[in-house]
């Protein structure tokens, strides 16, 4: 059962071969002609095919869908500010140190960096946990070590549940589009007797139009002599 572009390019290649037999037999006529005392004053006959305009019924047997999804680029740097800033928030931090900000702000960018690198749409579940819960960790231990974390904070937020509320805005960066669909492998019944058994309504009817393009060899000389030849439009 052929493929639709197998079964038109069939047609096409089969009205193509049909012009090169006509071509062939022209040349032959040619020859005639020109040992002909009287035909060699005529024109020699050859075939031109003006348009052709062709309704093919067809039946649809099977056909596949296909329809991709993709991950739209991931801005790192409003990801990044937005991540620092729920980490402050969260611990109730309150950083004037420049250098302890950069050392949060690094730390952060660096996780970023590497989960943009290596998300895919078929992985970006598993590396939003991953990294969600890396940074989190992360930056619960500078808060300790900087002395930034309260006693009460402590008690009341881990690091496990911080990387949740990073694991949300994550997931807010992400943004999931579906390609448009585009059809694949379509099999197409075109047999009289097999299309017969199909409702008229069931049908799919093509209409082709087939316009003839003729090439000619075209030879030139070059400045050193050479002929060049060229295979150009008629």
């Amino acid at each position: 059962m052929p493929n639709l572009n197998e079964y038109l390019g069939s047609i096409m290649t089969s009205i193509t071969n049909a012009r090169v037999i006509s071509d062939l037999q022209t040349t032959k006529i040619a020859e005639q002609y020109a040992n002909h005392q009287f035909l060699q004053h005529f024109s020699v006959p050859r075939m031109r095919i003006d348009d052709i305009e062709m309704t093919i019924p067809v039946g649809i047997n099977s056909m596949n869908v296909q329809s991709d999804v993709q991950l739209e680029p991931i801005q790192k740097d409003p990801l990044t500010t937005s991540i620092y800033n729920t980490v402050v928030n969260t611990l109730k931090l309150s950083i004037t140190n420049t250098d302890v900000k950069t050392k949060f702000l690094n730390a952060i960018q660096s996780q970023i960096s590497e989960f943009v690198n290596k998300v895919e749409i078929t992985n970006y579940n598993d590396l939003v946990s991953l990294y969600s819960d890396t940074i989190s960790e992360k930056c619960y231990i500078l808060a300790t070590e900087n002395n930034l974390i309260t006693k009460t904070i402590k008690l009341r937020v881990t690091a496990e549940s911080m990387a949740l509320s990073l694991q949300k805005i994550m997931h807010e960066a992400i943004v999931v589009t579906k390609k448009e669909s585009s059809i694949e492998n379509l099999n197409v019944i075109v047999e009289a007797s097999k299309l017969k058994e199909f409702a008229p309504e069931s049908l799919v009817y093509i209409k082709v139009k087939i316009s003839e393009e003729g090439m000619e060899w075209n030879n030139s000389e070059n400045s050193k002599g050479e002929i060049i030849s060229k295979l150009l439009p008629e």
